[in-house]
Parts: C-alpha cells; sequence; structure tokens
C-alpha cells in the first residue's frame, strides 16, 4: 500500500521561456508552427508574428511554458521544420519584452445608470482611468461619451497590472498583441564580468609567465 502512496510522478516545474523565431514570410508557416507545438502538448502562453526589414523573412515571438526538457524538445523540433530559418531561446532577465494593449472602458457613473444625470462624474472617471495609464506610460486614443479607449505599451506583467488597476472601472473590451522580445545590447569593457569570464576560459593561464 505504501508503494502505492508515494509511488506518484513528481509534477514537473515549467518555466517561462521565449523564443524567436526566423521563418520565411509565406502563406501557411504560423498554422505549421502554432500546430506542431498545440500536437505536442505545448502551453502556448502568446505567439506573434510580423514582417522583418528582409522583405521575404518574418519574425514570430512565442512564449512557452513547460519544462526545461520539453523546451529543448521544442527547439529542435522547430528548427527541423523547412521553414524555420533560425530559432533562438531569449534569456527573460536579458530580453526587452513589450506587448500593446487597447482597451475600452465605461465612463458612465453608476448612479447615472439609475436615471440621475452626473456629468462630474463622467468627467471624474475619465480623469481617474487617464492618470492610471500615465503611470504607465500609457494614453487615451478616443474619447466618447460613454465610453473611453486607452493604450498602454509595456512589459506582459505591467500590461496584467494595468488591466488588474483598470477593472474597477468596467471593462467593455480589450485587445492585447501578444508579447514582442529582443535580446539587450551588451556594454562591453571592464566591467563585463561575461567578456573576463570567457577571456579566462580561452587562455591557460598556466602558459603565462610567473606575474
Amino acid at each position: 500500500m505504501s508503494d502505492i502512496l508515494y509511488s506518484f510522478p513528481e509534477k514537473k516545474e515549467t518555466k517561462r521561456h521565449i523564443l524567436s523565431v526566423l521563418v520565411d514570410n509565406e502563406p501557411g508557416v504560423l498554422s505549421k508552427v502554432a500546430g506542431l507545438l498545440s500536437a505536442r502538448g505545448f502551453n502556448i502562453e502568446s505567439l506573434s508574428v510580423s514582417k522583418t526589414d528582409v522583405s521575404d523573412l518574418s519574425r514570430m515571438t512565442v512564449i512557452l511554458n513547460c519544462p526545461d526538457t520539453q523546451m529543448a524538445q521544442a527547439h529542435r523540433q522547430l528548427e527541423d521544420l523547412v521553414n524555420v530559418w533560425a530559432v533562438l531561446e531569449l534569456v527573460p532577465d536579458q530580453a526587452l519584452e513589450r506587448e500593446l494593449l487597447m482597451c475600452k472602458l465605461d465612463c458612465v457613473p453608476p448612479q447615472e445608470e439609475a436615471g440621475r444625470p452626473d456629468a462630474l462624474g463622467r468627467h471624474t472617471r475619465r480623469a481617474a482611468v487617464a492618470e492610471i495609464v500615465k503611470m504607465f506610460d500609457g494614453k487615451v486614443i478616443n474619447l466618447g461619451t460613454e465610453h473611453v479607449v486607452v493604450e498602454c505599451v509595456s512589459s506582459t506583467k505591467k500590461i496584467d497590472t494595468v488591466l488588474e488597476l483598470l477593472r474597477p472601472f468596467g471593462i467593455i473590451e480589450a485587445v492585447r498583441s501578444g508579447a514582442l522580445a529582443m535580446s539587450q545590447s551588451k556594454v562591453t569593457g571592464i566591467y563585463d564580468d561575461s567578456l573576463t569570464t570567457r577571456t579566462k576560459q580561452e587562455i591557460d593561464e598556466s602558459s603565462l609567465p610567473p606575474g
């Protein structure tokens, strides 16, 4: 009985992985990539695709939640696709990640819905919404009689935070672009620890003269 109770397989820890995939700019490539990942049970958190500066190539940014072993499998299988030119995994701490949010919010106060006009209440709600998105470098892009539309470009975590702060105002509609990511530019020099480590690995210190 003890063997049955304690022989359950351990739950594998999942991590967030960011892939930058360079593919042919042809019809059907997106469905091939998404179909390959979904058929093998990968949890796709975000997938976005757009053209690059080369007209024949597109870049996909794919964010997966999976264990490291499955991530290595996904990397190999994507590279095996004919239309895929390169697959680069970005380190989350060393990547720039941005996502666009457009959100339509209700600016009609609850008391006005009961039949009592309240123009000041509408103005107060609009001002409160504008102040919230301003803290995240967002702005109001459309203003109507009953609704206001805002946009915000930031990291995925900050976009989640903005949505939670705007939720009490009544979200009519929200659209997210999916994350885009790019590796950060490194600063080389005497303070670059990675450069120092790499140099030590390439040079055999025992072959150097004393001192």
